[in-house]
């Protein structure tokens, strides 16, 4: 069942009536979140489900150990006992001096930049839980999304326990979202940015369809430029924002199905025919594939990032935002800026920051860029293609930062959109099925004829002039709302019918897979 199929669409809208029935009933609400969000998951394969609801009750346990290990209990001391106590204390303090100085700034630190509130230090045994805790996710995560690469490994220990090999396991849908969403909750509970949570809130948190397979990845708790999700599912919900609903729910449809439909059978036809001796398709037409790749990518993920919003939206839910326009970017950092948000966000505080930032002088901050983007790339997949594109925007985020340092002056503007454009595109090479499908495409690219015939360099006029064109339409979503906001009932109503209308009328048959279900 996808968002798109009618028997969602007819689950949905008698969802929403129960749902808003039940508006004044906050435990009610999300005992049907959790129902629906379950239901959800067992339509797609019911193990998914046990798998989930198996996580579930581990991220509620290990919530629940952080938040007892960070409670400070002043103990009573006995009179005879206090002398001798303060000798110890005194003889502490000085070991305990340089640790506690640090962490005091980090902390002032990471509060200057936004990313958590003046609280008491976490104690050390908390942060021995949460690490634990975390590790525990990511064990878990790794083992479902990495097995082919311990099936071996594995299937020795269950043999040395007289059990049964397993050839393979599924891999379960939205995991690489929700075990990131658990981390959150991990380290805003050690850090005392939320308070342990129940189980159900937090089952509804790591399972809410609208989120669970593509995301956006939620937070427990807020951060720099990023509103938390999990507070939400205990405050009381008000509809509103019907015109921004409205609006997702149209870019949504264009993005799916129209421009990734179209451009996505076109990529299609292209790539197929870059395998074997004798490339079919001209250098042309694969060089036309390769620029829309990027685009098939970015209109299919934001068109359910968009309709993912938008249910969120019409259940009283504020989701965060995704993309925001990322080939306008005139740099691959502003690239990052606007890509995969919460994901690039999440990297940046719990991966980046906590190895160092750019704390530590520009030779330690250039390392630590190619770390995060190397485990960003092995996040999207255990193959080497993965790394590689990883790597890619790593090393290249470092070559800008060193031409930032010897006082080189950043390209024209539109020089700068086209060579971005051009640089992403190129990376995404690499998200091919495997490194030696991209190298295939590499290969055909060079051994291929030049094109076949003049179309084929419209089309790839038409791209380049799309590249331009694109950055100017950055307020569109915005100018549609407020343009609904203003139109009476009756010619909303009309205006709403005739754009469905067209865009399932000009529809290519079927609907896109999500791409980025696989990750």
């Amino acid at each position: 069942m996808t968002f798109f199929s009618p028997e969602f669409v007819l689950a949905f809208l008698a969802f929403l009536i129960v749902y808003w029935t039940l508006k004044n009933h906050i435990f009610a609400q999300k005992i049907l979140i959790l129902l629906a969000s379950y239901g959800f998951m067992c339509s797609v394969n019911p193990r998914f489900a046990l798998v989930l609801a198996a996580y579930s009750a581990f991220v509620y346990f290990a919530g629940a150990c952080i938040a007892r290990a960070n409670r400070v209990v002043a103990k009573a001391i006995p009179p005879a006992k206090q002398s001798s106590h303060k000798k110890k204390l005194s003889r502490k303090a000085a070991a305990k001096q340089m640790s506690a100085t640090k962490q005091a700034g980090i902390a002032k630190q990471m509060q200057k930049a936004g990313l958590a509130k003046q609280l008491p230090l976490p104690t050390a045994k908390a942060r021995a839980v949460m690490l634990a805790a975390v590790a525990g996710g990511l064990f878990f995560l790794a083992f479902f999304k990495y097995y082919g690469y311990v099936r071996e490994f594995f299937n020795a220990a269950l043999a040395a326990l007289h059990l049964g090999a397993v050839d393979s396991v599924a891999f379960p849908l939205g995991i690489s979202y929700y075990v990131f969403m658990s981390i959150t909750y991990f380290v805003s509970v050690y850090r005392r940015e939320c308070g342990e949570q129940g189980f159900l809130s937090l089952a509804c948190f790591l399972a809410f369809f609208p989120s669970v397979v593509m995301g956006p990845i939620g937070r427990a708790s807020a951060a720099k430029g990023v509103e938390p999700v999990l507070p939400q599912f205990d405050r009381f919900k008000h509809f509103g924002n019907a015109d921004e609903i409205y609006v997702l729910i149209i870019f949504a449809l264009v993005k799916l199905l129209l421009i990734s439909g179209y451009l996505g059978a076109y990529y299609s036809d292209v790539i197929s025919g870059v395998y074997g001796d004798e490339p079919e398709s001209s250098a042309a037409q694969i060089l036309a594939a390769l620029l829309l790749y990027g685009v098939v990518l970015y209109t299919n993920f934001s068109g359910f990032i968009d309709m993912a919003r938008a249910l969120g939206l019409a259940m009283g839910f504020k989701l965060p935002q995704n993309f925001n326009m990322p080939y306008a970017a005139k740099n691959l950092g502003e690239f990052w800026d606007r890509w995969h948000i919460s994901l690039s966000t999440f990297i940046r505080d719990y991966i980046y920051i906590p190895l160092g930032g750019s704390r530590n002088g520009f030779a330690r901050t250039c390392v630590n860029l190619l770390i995060a983007f190397a485990l960003s790339g092995i996040w999207h997949g255990a193959g080497l293609n993965f790394l590689i594109w990883g790597l890619l925007h790593g090393v290249a985020l470092v070559f800008l930062k060193c031409l930032a340092k010897v006082g080189v002056k950043p390209l024209n503007p539109h020089l700068a959109l086209f060579c971005t454009y051009i640089f992403v595109s190129f990376a995404w090479i690499f998200f091919a099925n495997s490194l030696p499908d991209a190298a295939a495409i590499l290969s055909a690219f060079t051994r291929a004829r030049a094109f076949g015939d003049i179309s084929e360099l419209a089309v790839l006029a038409v791209i380049l002039a799309g590249i331009f064109v694109y950055p100017k339409i950055s307020a569109l979503k915005d100018t549609l709302i407020a343009l609904f906001a203003e139109l009476p009932f009756l010619p909303k109503a009309l205006a709403l019918g005739v754009i469905f209308t067209l865009i399932f009328a000009l529809m290519p048959s079927g609907i896109p897979n999500f791409i980025y279900a696989g990750f």
